[in-house]
């Protein structure tokens, strides 16, 4: 494999990268959580002793430690295009080839790997065609490529979005074009999993470049299906069954699950007003200003993403947690282990580092709530809306509570027993405070 490198001068992504270099690894509970999350899928990916492994995009080589003793004695060769990050990996004395390279750019070498893995990096790509055509010639016949997240595409691409900068447009494509972009490229999908909390793209290499098309395998599993289910019940099954849903029934569980929605509606509403206060105490001691957004793109981005500010846990206007990944001691009752999410227009810190201003979705109907069309606002000076937290609501994750709009679009709230959607408060620029329903 021969270095092929960007510049930088055309890709502004290898300045980023290598700007928070030496922050990166600043949280190391975070990637002992990413470890043991990776330990815990290893039989989904499929990656065994004996095997050779390209890892792309491996940063300061956080995962790629584990990587190698996975495969050994097969060996995994970790690229990047960030000279920063590389050295950074490099210094930790792990058992790999470290290597500078753009899968944008360059052309394959000698070496045939039996998997490619892309860890939380496909989406920095600025050529994804062209990268995908590289990893599927460094690739064995019958060789895999694995794409992996610990978060859901939607949550990705509203990160990014959120984060701005040179990120802001690095996205995962659709399901649809998957397809559109792994033909072409001599790769056949294999499964896409893309749900809250992880995304993870499986394609294998085939010995011709004529791949059979998605089509085709979802009629042979249509058959398949069809087949399994010529199988009737037999009548005694059949009573049984009918006889535990009218038990089930009798019980009266949809009266309790509502009960139930309403207790936690209510708590929710109790504890964002708490929140608010705090928000507001903190402001009138700080001369109007309120906490920095926090983000992280190392993993699990629904827990580390827009957490409770840890300056009003430290300044004793909320409770202090002892759990891993929560500052604030409240926990959003409908996702167990998540704080609750908060956001201003204004600092933002991403992996601890400053990294610009947080810019907020505000409906341009504001102080009306019921639009659809908004704008984004990165500056508290000339945005209406000084602060907001919400709560994920009833049946996350949601399409409602993952939408780009929220938590501020009233189409985006829940507003009824089994509704879905957010719970949120928020704060005009004149620190008037606002609920949805």
């Amino acid at each position: 494999m021969k270095p092929a490198v960007d510049n930088g001068k055309t890709d502004p992504r290898i300045a980023f990268f290598d700007h928070h270099a030496a922050t990166w690894d600043n949280d190391p509970e975070m990637q002992s959580k990413t470890l043991g999350r990776l330990s815990e899928i290893r039989g989904r990916l499929g990656i065994d002793s004996g095997m050779d492994l390209l890892e792309v995009g491996c940063g300061t080589g956080q995962v790629t430690g584990l990587l190698a003793s996975w495969v050994h004695p097969g060996r995994v060769t970790a690229v990047d295009f960030s000279a920063a990050m590389l050295e950074r990996a490099r210094s930790k004395g792990i058992d790999a080839d470290f290597k500078l390279f753009d899968v944008c750019a360059g052309s394959p070498g000698l070496e045939r790997f039996d998997v490619v893995l892309c860890f939380q990096s496909f989406p920095h790509f600025r050529d994804k065609p062209a990268a995908l055509r590289f990893l599927a010639q460094s690739l064995k016949s019958n060789g895999r490529l694995i794409v992996l997240h610990f978060a859901s595409s939607a949550q990705i691409n509203s990160f990014h979005q959120q984060t701005g900068g040179a990120v802001a447009t690095d996205t995962l494509p659709a399901s649809s074009q998957w397809s559109e972009w792994l033909e072409p490229a001599g790769l056949r999908l294999e499964s896409l999993v893309d749900e809250e909390g992880l995304f993870l793209l499986v394609a294998r290499r085939l010995p011709s470049l004529k791949t059979p098309s998605v089509a085709g395998l979802k009629e042979r599993r249509t058959d398949k299906v069809c087949a399994r289910s010529t199988k009737a019940f037999t009548l005694v099954e059949l009573l049984v069954v009918i006889t535990i849903i009218g038990i089930l029934a009798s019980l009266g569980f949809p009266g309790l699950a509502r009960a139930r929605e309403k207790a936690r509606v209510i708590k929710v509403h109790a504890e964002l007003y708490g929140i608010g206060l705090a928000l507001q105490m903190y402001s009138d001691d700080h001369a109007g200003r309120v906490p920095p957004v926090r983000v992280n793109c190392n993993s699990d981005l629904s827990e580390h993403w827009c957490q409770l500010p840890v300056e009003l846990s430290e300044q004793h206007y909320l409770p202090r947690s002892q759990k891993a990944g929560r500052q604030a001691d409240l926990e959003d009752p409908f996702a167990p282990g998540h704080t609750y999410k908060y956001a201003a227009p204004g600092p933002q810190l991403l992996n601890g580092d400053p990294v610009g201003n947080y810019e907020l979705w505000v409906p341009d109907t504001f102080p009306e709530l019921d639009g659809t069309v908004g704008s984004y606002y990165g500056d508290s000076k000339t945005s209406p809306v000084k602060w907001v937290v919400w709560s994920l609501g009833p049946r996350w994750p949601s399409q409602k509570s993952q939408s780009s709009k929220a938590p501020l679009s009233t189409s985006t709230w829940y507003k009824h027993s089994g509704d879905s959607g957010v719970i949120m408060r928020m704060a005009d620029r004149e620190g008037l405070q606002i609920s949805s329903p």
